[in-house]
């Protein structure tokens, strides 16, 4: 069977290059953030033109980092355009390379649909604490994270109809599913039922953790059916320039997205909701709460407290299923990576402290202090580790 992966790959890449709002936006803020002479490193690099982008500003260097088969292209494509004696490419993950000097400028364009959930947050931590110099910038300097409750029988017939029997079989475990994940949307203002919000405004140069979580009070403006949130991101680039896939999206290498809820929620004008958020594991894990009512009517009269809770854990499918093919080719996790790590370093003389305070550095988007990492470490060497006190076991 031919194997369309390089095809889709390149494709993929191809309308990230087209969308010239993008492009021109990260232009202008590498122009404008650039000096001649920076040594520059750019995250996630795909075909390289943001690294080019900083060639053409002046950079003496730029470290290009890309895990996947697409550096193949761009090492061809900086070749063709002249830039081989300045940009250096590592076909890896960030967390897995060493430079041998400091960066003056961090460039990346992880940017997830929400702005976070490719990761960019860890990414960010363990390149500014291990390669950045000090009075570097980082491309973007900030994002926004946007929510507002919204109606779209659209969206939500997709989940609706799993509750459907088809041919006398009943398929509602998929509903459990569909309604537990994120999924792209397109959203217009006509369907908000409130104004929207920034959930979390993050910047950069200052995030020590991955993990954060926000809490917003929506009044609605109108009468309507709640079928779930609308989200966007709006990223600061510099001081003065964003790039954003708020509606109406002119960024087509984004989309928006909907976070459903269990049910249909009726909202009067004037209704309260009470949304809150929580992104764990470096957005790897999305909770999502909704709840209206508790709100006095202005005689005393509380409304009844509805709330819906939602985990994109309860979403997943595994891949056990893979697992059972003989050439089902498996790959170590992060967190796996973290496990060998602290095996590793169980060699019966380094203190347990110090491997915590290793992992810290070595994993900070996982532990964004000494004390989580010590608890872990200390959870995982009550399986595999022998303690010995003054040399006796």
């Amino acid at each position: 069977m031919y194997d369309d992966t390089d095809s889709q790959i390149i494709e993929y890449h191809r309308s990230m290059l087209d969308d010239r709002v993008r492009t021109t936006s990260f232009l202008r803020a590498i122009m404008g953030t650039v000096k001649p002479g920076d040594i520059v490193l750019d995250l996630g690099c795909g075909t390289g033109v943001l690294s080019y982008f900083a060639c053409i500003a002046g950079a003496k260097r730029v470290y290009a980092v890309e895990q996947g088969p697409i550096v193949v292209l761009a090492e061809a494509i900086c070749q063709q355009n002249g830039f081989q004696e300045q940009v250096i490419f590592h076909n890896d993950w960030s967390t897995n390379i060493d430079l041998p000097e400091p960066v003056d400028v961090i460039i990346t364009e992880t940017i997830g649909n929400l702005g976070f959930e490719e990761g960019i947050l860890g990414w960010i931590i363990d390149a500014k604490k291990r390669f950045l110099a000090d009075g570097g910038q980082i491309i973007p300097r900030a994002i926004d994270m946007v929510l507002v409750p919204t109606t779209n029988h659209e969206y939500y017939e997709t989940i609706k109809n799993w509750s459907q029997e088809l041919y006398s079989l009943d398929f509602s475990p998929a509903r459990s599913m569909a309604v537990n994940n994120l999924s792209m949307a397109e959203w217009t203002p006509d369907l908000f039922l409130s104004e929207p919000a920034s959930l979390a405004n993050i910047e950069l140069d200052e995030v020590e953790s991955s993990d954060f979580s926000g809490e917003l009070t929506f009044v609605s403006h109108r009468d309507g059916l709640v079928h779930g949130l609308a989200g966007w991101f709006i990223a600061e680039l510099r001081p003065g320039l964003t790039v954003s896939n708020a509606p109406p999206n002119k960024a087509p290498s984004w989309n928006q997205i909907f976070f459903p809820i269990e049910r249909p929620l009726q909202v009067l004008a004037g209704d309260h909701l009470n949304v809150e958020v929580q992104v764990r594991e470096n957005a790897e894990h999305w909770d999502w709460q909704i709840t209206k009512g508790d709100t006095n009517n202005g005689d005393g009269y509380n409304q009844e407290i509805i709330r819906f809770e939602h985990r994109s854990e309860a979403g997943k499918l595994t891949q056990s299923a893979q697992q059972r093919f003989p050439d089902f080719i498996p790959q170590r996790t992060e967190e796996a990576e973290i496990d060998l790590m602290i095996l590793q370093m169980m060699d019966g003389v380094t203190l347990i402290g110090d491997i915590a305070r290793y992992a810290v550095a070595r994993f900070p988007a996982h532990f964004s202090n000494y004390d989580r990492a010590l608890e872990y470490v200390l959870h995982f060497s009550e399986d595999y580790a022998r303690w010995a006190s003054n040399g006796r076991y």
